[in-house]
């Protein structure tokens, strides 16, 4: 249940993102519940015309150092960066995201 909602959550940020002809590049741990969200990326893409996903693929400890050096820097490299069953997007406060998360599958997310 929650990685289906994890899913939900993922797209529709990933969807509320990008309004013309983008392409997004998400970092994402190495995993299976990660793999199995790639699975999806063609009926993302054929329920959003215009919209293509890069997927970065990286094991769980690089891509911690990457996606912090990116923040901290600035790089805009990924504009979406998932690590276990959260996703971050690009230009959300950690208190917006927050809020986001919790009304979603309830509880605090602290």
């Amino acid at each position: 249940m929650k990685l289906k909602a994890s899913l939900a959550l993922a797209f529709g940020l990933i969807a509320g993102m990008a309004h013309s002809a983008t392409e997004l590049v998400i970092a994402t741990v190495n995993n299976g519940h990660m793999i199995e969200m790639q699975k999806h990326s063609k009926a993302f893409e054929a329920a959003n015309p215009g919209i293509t996903l890069k997927w970065v693929t990286l094991e769980e400890g690089v891509l911690r150092q990457r996606v912090t050096t990116d923040i901290a820097t600035k790089g805009g490299q990924f504009d979406v960066m998932t690590i276990t069953n959260i996703c971050y997007v690009k230009g959300t406060t950690p208190s917006e995201f927050r809020k986001q998360a919790e009304s979603r599958f309830g509880g605090n997310t602290n």
